[in-house]
């Protein structure tokens, strides 16, 4: 029997037809990327009126801060989407995961982005600190890991229920364990640095949901990791949280 338009829009999953399949498919990733533009508006806004000076460096660094919550929220979506079929309220996955998820992100998210505006700081002003200049390189060593791991932290984080000390241990192992999914996170990060500086930031922006599309993708192999290694067995009933249990 087909489903009434009151199932479809109360979250029943679409049907199998191709069409109905690309059809939610692009609503998925429109009220996805508006989401994740309205969470992190903040952040844009005070950017925007930022001068492009090195200068301003540490302070376009914490301007990601709304990012953080807001990009745990469309990983969080686009799983449930994988494990529960495609349905037509996005936006409803996307709170849930925002809820959840938010200040466990923080948690880790903050600090991430405070030791690099400090390493860009002393990195714009190395000339008049009398420190050597080789440790700027040091500085983009040590950004580049910590990036690395926070790729796998967010993912991590926003699909599981860990204290965040466990979190940083377990992104900390896959960095190495999962080298493959390291090295395309660090071309994932690469491309989206060059679409910054060219043609700009809003491209990141427009395609955000995009981005978490695939990075979801190619993270895979760390969660089947997680869900058999650190989760414990699954119980009868649904996990009420949501979050911390395997979900497939």
């Amino acid at each position: 029997m087909a489903k009434k338009p009151s199932d479809l829009l109360n979250g029943s999953t679409v049907g199998g037809s191709a069409f109905a399949q690309v059809t939610a498919g692009i609503l998925w990733f429109m009220m996805l990327t508006g989401l994740i533009i309205l969470t992190s508006l903040p952040g844009f806004v005070a950017g925007f009126f930022l001068a492009p000076v090195p200068g301003n460096l540490p302070l376009a660094f914490l301007c990601l801060l709304p990012v953080g919550p807001s990009a745990s929220a469309a990983l969080f979506a686009w799983r449930r989407r994988d494990v529960e079929g495609t349905d037509l309220i996005p936006g409803g996955h996307f709170w849930r995961g925002y809820r959840l998820n938010a200040l466990d992100v923080l948690k880790w998210w903050v600090p991430y982005l405070l030791l690099l505006a400090v390493m860009a700081f002393v990195s714009v002003n190395i000339s008049v600190s009398g420190w050597p200049p080789q440790l700027v390189w040091a500085f983009v060593v040590i950004a580049v890991l910590l990036t690395l791991i926070a790729a796998h932290l967010m993912v991590v984080t926003s699909l599981f229920s860990f204290r965040t000390i466990d979190a940083v241990r377990i992104s900390l192992l896959f960095v190495f364990k999962h080298w493959r999914a390291t090295l395309a996170y660090a071309c994932l990060v690469a491309a989206m640095g060059l679409l910054t500086r060219w043609p700009g930031d809003w491209v990141i922006a427009v395609f955000s949901s995009v981005f978490a599309f695939w990075w979801l993708r190619l993270a895979r192999a760390e969660i089947d990791n997680v869900m058999t290694q650190f989760v414990p067995p699954q119980p009868s009933t649904d996990d009420p949280a949501g979050n911390g249990w395997p979900e497939g």
